[in-house]
């Protein structure tokens, strides 16, 4: 009796496990053939954006594109090391996320400029029917060695503000904006710009984030001194006007 109850947990254990198999195959299976039907779709759009990093992946993965991947390793060290680099230079303040913040709706913008001992970083802010900027200086740790707040403060804004601000955000396209454009210099200023909102005015009403980075001149331009106009600021060396 015994071993009848011992080569029947045998077989099914045997069972269990070829069927398993044959589930995980089915998956790998149905995740590489869609995957693939996925990239087919992009490279037949006319309209698709086949640079993107992201597609490029897909399409290595698929490819088992060993060379891709060594590159793309050694690129996302070397982004790793500057992450790092740019945490420790605002190592003073300490905020949460945009998505933390528990606003309805929330703009940063973190401004740099060559020669510039300070950098800003300007949050506007939208929870209900208030809205609310959260203005900081700091000393910028490339010219001075050392992460100092030279002033913080929060300021209300008005309801009619607001949609001035939203206004210019919309006419600067920050949704439709790419994270980068591929300029770069030496000289200039930098704008950083990030944005959540909980349900961005389209249909599906879903989150959203971006980030937009732009050196030198860009559209963002004019939403950013409008904040700092809002903000009230007499310090740096970019003041609101």
């Amino acid at each position: 009796m015994r071993h009848l109850i011992i080569a029947a947990i045998f077989f099914i254990d045997l069972f269990t496990s070829c069927n398993n198999r044959a589930d995980n195959s089915i998956k790998y299976s149905l995740r590489d053939s869609v995957t693939k039907k996925h990239l087919e779709w992009v490279d037949s759009s006319t309209y698709s954006d086949t640079t993107d990093i992201n597609y490029k992946v897909l399409k290595a993965y698929l490819a088992n594109d060993t060379f891709f991947f060594k590159k793309l390793n050694a690129d996302i060290e070397k982004e790793r090391k500057k992450k790092q680099r740019y945490e420790i230079n605002d190592s003073c303040i300490h905020q949460a996320t945009l998505q933390a913040l528990n606003a309805d709706e929330a703009y940063r913008f973190v401004y740099t400029a060559v020669f510039c001992q300070y950098k800003l970083n300007v949050t506007i802010s939208k929870t209900g029917n208030t809205s609310n900027i959260h203005y900081i200086i700091l000393q910028d740790v490339w010219l001075n060695n050392i992460c100092k707040v030279i002033n913080e403060y929060d300021k209300k804004i008005t309801e009619k503000d607001w949609e001035n601000f939203s206004q210019l955000m919309e006419k600067a396209d920050f949704w439709g904006l790419k994270s980068t454009n591929g300029v770069q210099g030496l000289d200039g200023s930098t704008l950083n710009t990030t944005g959540f909102t909980k349900g961005y005015r389209t249909s599906e009403s879903n989150p959203k984030y971006n980030y937009v980075h732009r050196w030198g001149y860009s559209t963002l331009s004019a939403p950013f001194s409008f904040v700092l106009k809002l903000s009230g600021n007499t310090q740096g060396c970019l003041v609101g006007k």
